[in-house]
């Protein structure tokens, strides 16, 4: 019979799930999202094509998109899959590692938290390496209970092998679990060394055959993953930095609102310094619980992947810091806490327990505040060029031409794959002289009528546009929407 803690634990899963699910289809692809997209359904599948979205990962949203059309809910709808994975393996586990009120609140953590929640439907890599960190824990979790399995060693291989193809981070999350396991190979040395050279093999051809030539194609993205590298210098400058880095990403996925562009722009830790610092001793807190009670492992588990992805960002080969990129952190933080909270909860007197996780669970009406208000009360839009560009075509005249600014053009290119001859798509450059001579060729094709469509960095795009034909062109008409917007451009003289 199902406990009422077990009740709880699949009411969260449910709830995680109906969060991820219920609107994928609302909002409108923003720029990072529509750029993959089209790299990843239009042109041939391989590597060069693809563009930067993990190869397996392209593959089931292509399949996806294969199976329920071209649009907003097939290609999220792996990654919020991926995501609701991840909430139902950190339940198992934290049933395992604190117990069943403990699993609870690693299911929460993980299921209900704005930013797991926003992040684990976008479709990215965020929702999958967060889902293969936690499915390497249960499997070394398995494999430590019964390392003669050569079962349980072939699952750790493929999910080394599936995992560096949903996120570039596979590798090393591999890496850790090996590491954590060097104890149990002297158990069965055969088993492991055969499972960690062919889990070495394989991470190696996706680094060389994927993973390197991903990059090559895109040199662009340099920048953003070189932005949070630990800095160069003495050894108490690279060690300071290197805990702040530490404790920004250990907290990061606990923020209780989704800090949207911001975090790829600047360092940005998403709670306030003395709420960050309260988390880390609870962490601390729950990893000494699990050391005592022999479940040091997981610990260790934790601080290999925080040092190997530091240091990867200090050899100049991953990024490392409390953006985006440290959402995989969420999985061990989130169980550490449910370990923490067991640590809290059974220092109470017996009868005083109950009361203890009512407590515990009254520590997440701050975050979920901003789960329901960002899904439900305030529903949050990146770009709305969806609606913007439906409206254009509505009012769109026959014969009018449409110019799409550089900031919108790969949402366009998603939404409307096979435009008419009447379609002007710009050069990636932010350039007023770019858009004069592109904003002209449209004005030709529409006979004096230009429906001009902007989506990412709208207002500086906008304004680029506008002044580029002040003098020849007016703006007739405007259609507005979040971080989105079209305006009618007409000749200032009658065509």
């Amino acid at each position: 019979m199902l406990s009422r803690w077990d009740l709880g634990g699949i009411a969260i899963v449910a709830a995680a799930a109906l969060v991820r699910l219920v609107d994928l289809g609302r909002r409108s692809l923003w720029f990072d999202e529509a750029w993959a997209a089209v790299a990843l359904l239009d042109g041939p599948f391989d590597v060069a094509h693809v563009g930067n979205t993990p190869l397996v990962l392209a593959a089931l949203i292509r399949l996806s998109t294969m199976t329920f059309g071209r649009n907003e809910i097939a290609v999220r709808l792996v990654p919020a899959l991926l995501g609701i994975a991840a909430v139902v393996l950190a339940w198992r586990l934290g049933r395992v590692l604190a117990g069943t009120a403990g699993g609870c609140v690693a299911a929460a953590i993980v299921g209900l938290l704005p930013i797991p929640v926003y992040y684990g439907k976008e479709m990215k890599a965020y929702a999958g390496e967060l889902c293969v960190a936690l499915a390497l824990a249960w499997i070394i979790l398995h494999i430590r209970r019964a390392p003669a399995s050569v079962r349980l060693w072939t699952a750790l291989v493929l999910a080394v092998a599936i995992g560096s193809g949903l996120t570039p981070t596979g590798p090393l999350l591999g890496a850790g679990a090996f590491l954590v396991l060097v104890p149990t190979a002297r158990r069965v040395p055969g088993r492991y060394v055969t499972a960690a050279a062919a889990s070495a093999v394989i991470a190696l051809a996706w680094l060389r055959l994927v993973f390197e030539r991903q990059l090559a194609g895109a040199p662009e993205l340099t920048g953003y993953w070189h932005l949070f590298f630990l800095p160069h210098g003495s050894f108490s400058t690279v060690a300071a930095a290197a805990a702040r880095s530490a404790v920004e990403a250990t907290t990061w996925g606990l923020g209780t609102e989704v800090p949207h562009h911001t975090d790829s722009i600047v360092r940005m830790a998403t709670l306030p310094a003395w709420c960050m610092y309260v988390l880390i001793a609870l962490v601390i807190a729950g990893a000494v619980r699990l050391v005592i009670r022999g479940d040091g492992w997981f610990v260790a588990l934790t601080i290999a992947w925080h040092v190997l992805m530091a240091s990867a960002s200090f050899a100049g080969r991953y990024p490392y810091g409390p953006a985006r990129i440290a959402f995989v952190f969420l999985a061990p933080t989130a169980l550490l806490l449910a370990s923490a909270a067991r640590v809290i909860v059974d220092a109470l007197p017996r009868r005083a327990r109950p009361l203890g996780w009512i407590v515990v669970g009254l520590a997440f009406a701050w975050p979920l505040a901003g789960t329901w208000r960002d899904t439900v009360t305030a529903p949050f839009e990146r770009e709305e060029v969806r609606p913007v560009l439906h409206e254009v075509l509505a009012r769109r005249r026959p014969g009018d031409a449409i110019w799409v600014a550089p900031g919108a053009m790969s949402a366009f290119r998603f939404y409307v794959p096979r435009p008419d001859a009447a379609v002007v798509l710009t050069l990636p450059l932010v350039d007023e002289s770019a858009f004069r001579s592109t904003l002209a060729d449209a004005g030709h094709r529409g006979h004096g009528r230009v429906w001009a469509l902007f989506g990412h960095r709208q207002a500086m795009e906008e304004m680029l546009a506008v002044g580029a034909v002040r003098g020849s062109m007016r703006v007739a008409d405007r259609i507005a929407a979040t971080g989105a917007a079209a305006v009618l451009l007409t000749s200032a003289a009658p065509p």
